[in-house]
């Protein structure tokens, strides 16, 4: 069994976001400013409190950090002056610099994986029962990568019918270490669409519906970021998964799929020792950015950060009900047959009301649309025939909600 042995790179390690002022030119913070009108002086004191800052971090390449990096917490930065002399990155691929400091990838299987200052040593991986997975919360190490948020922008000049794929908490992904190979993963194809993957053990994944997210990804830099973390909930550890992608490669991200695993999603867990829809609370020693069937893409800025988990727990109930808004499904009835994918449509009494609508197929979560027209794409062959529940959850600007359901089939 091999180890990788690791040099800790300041630059790399304990560094905190940078953060930038937006309010272009002006300065909040505390200041004294004197005004002259009509020959009188006025003395007027304005102090950070009482004028709002607009600010926002960001990571050391000046893109959007969404979550706080953990202090004291792992990160890793691409060295985009000699990406291959950093003993925590293995690419295991040829990377040649293109002229505007981007660098070229010609393989149409790449696999880079990302270290934390431990290193990768499968001899420190003493078990790999799920169950006790769970207990000590790392697989190799007390350091393993865990709550962390995965940054990568990507220009695809060729390549179809795959995905960017980045991914964490496992180690080698390999059919002779199947039980190492565990990962959380947001798919993001190249025809713009996203989905999550949850491989308990290698190769066999678990994923969710394909959600629209984007264009086609050919020609053009895009920003695609996975965030992954624990929260309790009820005594419990669940996950919530994030995509966010930057469609605009100016280095302001939107979330455009997130999933919370709290059970029932997975049928492998038994196969590692844990239980059938095991919950992947652990950490690991590497985070992959991986594709394939791609064989000229352009990369820059890829970062890995541990998080602070957000402290507010994801709600599982729904607020009480709005009186005001009422919403219905305008292109669906009671017991109506629906197959392949369907352009489901929901109607609002009063769009200029409507914070958001979210779809749901029984209790898995489709898409959130935030302004009309509220069309969701779902792929009923993701589900088993026969009858599921339809359910739209409008979300008005009080934050109040309303519920709108219909019984319909799935043939396929």
């Amino acid at each position: 069994m091999s180890s990788i042995g690791v040099e800790t790179q300041t630059c790399q390690e304990n560094r905190t976001e940078n953060v930038v002022d937006k309010t272009d030119g002006i300065w909040t913070g505390p200041t004294l400013a004197i005004l002259l009108l009509f020959g009188v002086s006025l003395i007027i004191i304005i102090s950070s409190s009482t004028m709002p800052e607009a600010q926002a971090a960001v990571d050391k390449f000046g893109v959007e950090a969404v979550y706080a990096t953990k202090t004291g917490g792992q990160q890793w930065f691409m060295n985009m002056d000699n990406p291959t002399s950093d003993s925590r990155f293995a690419p295991k691929t040829t990377l040649t610099k293109n002229t505007d400091g981007s660098w070229k990838v010609r393989s149409d299987a790449v696999r880079m994986n990302v270290y934390t200052s431990t290193g990768y040593d499968q001899g420190k991986i003493t078990t790999y029962n799920q169950r006790t997975l769970a207990t000590k919360g790392y697989m190799q190490s007390s350091n393993d990568w865990k709550n962390i948020e995965m940054t990568g922008y990507v220009k695809l000049i060729s390549g179809s019918g795959d995905t960017f794929t980045w991914y964490a908490r496992g180690g080698r992904h390999s059919d002779s270490y199947e039980c190492e190979g565990t990962a959380y993963k947001s798919w993001l194809w190249y025809n713009g669409r996203t989905e999550f993957a949850k491989e308990q053990v290698h190769p066999d994944t678990t994923t969710t519906a394909e959600k629209s997210a984007t264009g086609s990804l050919t020609g053009k830099w895009i920003g695609f970021k996975f965030v992954m973390y624990n929260f309790q909930q009820n005594g419990k550890t669940f996950v919530k998964l994030e995509t966010w992608l930057d469609p605009d490669n100016d280095k302001d991200f939107v979330k455009v799929d997130e999933r919370i695993d709290s059970g029932g999603w997975g049928n492998d867990g038994a196969a590692c020792g844990g239980s059938s829809d095991q919950i992947i609370t652990w950490g690991g020693p590497i985070a992959t950015f991986r594709w394939d069937d791609a064989n000229n893409v352009d990369i820059k800025w890829f970062s890995v950060r541990e998080i602070t988990s957000p402290t507010e727990e994801p709600p599982t109930e729904e607020p009480s009900p709005s009186s005001s808004l009422t919403i219905s499904f305008a292109n669906v009835n009671e017991e109506q047959t629906l197959s392949d994918e369907y352009e489901v449509v929901v109607t609002a009494s009063d769009a200029s009301k409507v914070s958001n609508i979210k779809l749901y197929v029984d209790s898995t979560f489709i898409k959130t649309e935030n302004s009309a027209p509220y069309e969701f794409d779902t792929d009923t062959t993701e589900f088993s025939d026969g009858n599921h529940v339809l359910k739209a959850v409008a979300t008005d600007t009080s934050g109040s909600t309303v519920t709108e359901t219909v019984t319909v089939a799935f043939d396929n």
